[in-house]
């Protein structure tokens, strides 16, 4: 904390010296020498900037966090631990979805041509009947809608591609490939991720639709087969309108 202080200190230093060398050389410009209204300016200037910085930190910060606020406020106001599965049908998109215990999302986060939504069993921020926190399972999921840059023709031509030529030891492709899905072109993936927190199962469920797809994604980091098949479900519960 003491390093972060002193380099800000620096920083403002330097930044106070730049705006004093400005408004000097204005002054030597019109043939005045002295150094006060310089040092005012530069020290008003200086001020002006950590403002705007701050503020656009802000700005930042809020824009970053706003998708996560709804998700938040129903946590807590629901403060009981949900354990059963629920049907979910996306407010905007009108997709659904089966959610298993305690999973939600964030609201979209968009990109271009990317949306997505992220999320996680919400479990894990309550506590159980006896007041202890609770730490399993801890299932995480995304769903992400590609709008721009879909080949018609073959759009999953690139993520097919992609599949076929890592070589990531990290990873291990169990299962993938196309499928028809209510109709519509999909593509199914899992697999297994190694990490030095152990082996990590992943599945992914892809729905190709009117220049669309839509992908959702989710994985355990809990090592017993009812998380695995549940985190499964999920992802094969994915129905489009």
């Amino acid at each position: 904390m003491t390093g972060l202080l002193i380099l800000l200190l620096f920083v403002l230093a330097a930044i106070y010296g730049l705006f004093f060398l400005f408004f000097k050389l204005i002054w030597l410009l019109f043939k005045k020498h002295k150094n006060k209204w310089p040092l005012i300016l530069a020290g008003i200037s200086t001020f002006i900037s950590c403002l705007l910085v701050a503020g656009l930190i802000a700005w930042g910060v809020g824009k970053l966090l706003s998708p996560f606020r709804p998700l938040q406020q129903r946590i807590e106001s629901n403060p009981q631990p949900r354990y059963e599965t629920v049907a979910y049908t996306d407010p905007v998109y009108n997709f659904s979805l089966q959610l298993p215990e305690g999973v939600d999302y964030s609201e979209w986060i968009s990109f271009p041509g990317v949306e997505t939504k992220l999320g996680i069993n919400t479990n894990l921020f309550k506590k159980d009947a006896a007041g202890k926190k609770i730490t399993e399972p801890v299932t995480i999921s995304a769903i992400v809608r590609q709008t721009q840059n879909v080949d018609t023709t073959n759009p999953f031509g690139e993520l097919e591609a992609a599949l076929t030529s890592q070589q990531d030891r990290r990873f291990n492709l169990e299962e993938y490939g196309p499928q028809t899905i209510n109709g519509m072109p999909g593509y199914y993936i899992h697999g297994t991720m190694y990490t030095n927190r152990g082996p990590f199962p992943v599945w992914l469920k892809a729905i190709y639709k009117d220049g669309v797809i839509t992908y959702v994604f989710a994985s355990t980091l809990s090592e017993n087969e009812i998380s695995f098949q549940e985190a499964k479900s999920l992802v094969d519960s994915l129905q489009l309108p």
